[in-house]
């Protein structure tokens, strides 16, 4: 598994990923509003490779004085610890960016998700009606 920064010549890579969400397309809903190529803004936007193949996305999105962390895994990869590698490498993008808090949301039926950010250190913030948001201290 390879994992890139997303430049320009990535963005068809992602527009497949998001077409391989599946039914994480449920629960991962960033690009519902917003054109794919807002991540050439972000702090970090990051692209999974197995070989050719588009396996996981995430980013870094500052949003005034708040970073906010997402991920999303094709359904074909979903258990393989593809999402794990890929907030990993969010954080070691964080802590070379000297960003010292992230922020995430995600649905409170997304277990396997939930599962995966408080076994990282994440903890809940806040809660929502239908979603919990999370913070996590960059050390």
């Amino acid at each position: 598994m390879l994992i890139q920064p997303i430049d320009q010549s990535y963005l068809p890579l992602l527009s497949t990923l998001i077409g391989r969400l599946g039914a994480g397309a449920e629960t991962f809903r960033y690009f519902d509003k917003r054109p794919i190529n807002i991540v050439l803004t972000h702090e970090a936007a990051l692209l999974m490779l197995d070989g050719e193949e588009p396996v996981a996305y995430g980013h870094l999105e500052r949003e005034g004085d708040v970073v906010w962390l997402g991920v999303a895994v094709a359904q074909s990869y979903l258990g393989q610890g593809r999402g794990k590698q890929m907030v990993q490498a969010l954080l070691d993008e964080a802590r070379a960016g000297d960003i010292t808090v992230i922020y995430l949301t995600v649905d409170k039926t997304n277990l396997p998700a939930i599962n995966l950010y408080e076994k990282i250190g994440f903890v809940v913030d806040s809660e929502g009606p239908h979603y919990w948001k999370y913070r996590y201290q960059v050390q």
